[in-house]
């Protein structure tokens, strides 16, 4: 299926990509997002270069700020998240609530682990 043509699109030279050109493109910026780590601000820039960034390149962007103990940062992109169509996923509430979590803000991530709670609920 798909997995074999990704596995001999990268292995095997000349083969051409199964995914059109602009999701590679998608694919390899959330995969360099994901590499970030502690480097937040490359993170960022990273995701200012998406003009309609998905689920997986916000939870990226939250986990480097989790790496980095950037709490603040990670609940402004989680709000930011809000004002578009995306719906935060358990990995996104996870990843903020572990930036509080090393940023010594339990009180924050336990607030954040009740708004994912009541999400689960409805």
């Amino acid at each position: 299926g798909e997995s074999l043509a990704i596995f001999n699109y990268l292995l095997v030279p000349g083969m051409t990509s199964p995914r059109p050109p602009v999701q590679d493109a998608i694919i390899a910026s959330t995969v360099a997002i994901n590499k970030c780590g502690k480097q937040w601000e490359r993170a960022i820039y990273l995701f200012a270069r998406f003009q309609e960034p998905d689920v997986v390149v916000y939870n990226s962007v939250i986990n480097s700020f989790k790496a980095s103990s950037q709490w603040h940062l990670a609940i402004v992109m989680l709000v930011a998240m809000g004002q578009t169509l995306l719906q935060p996923n358990t990995r996104t509430y996870n990843s903020a609530i572990g930036a509080c979590a090393k940023g010594a803000e339990w009180q924050k991530a336990l607030a954040l682990l009740a708004v994912m709670g009541q999400g689960s609920q409805e």
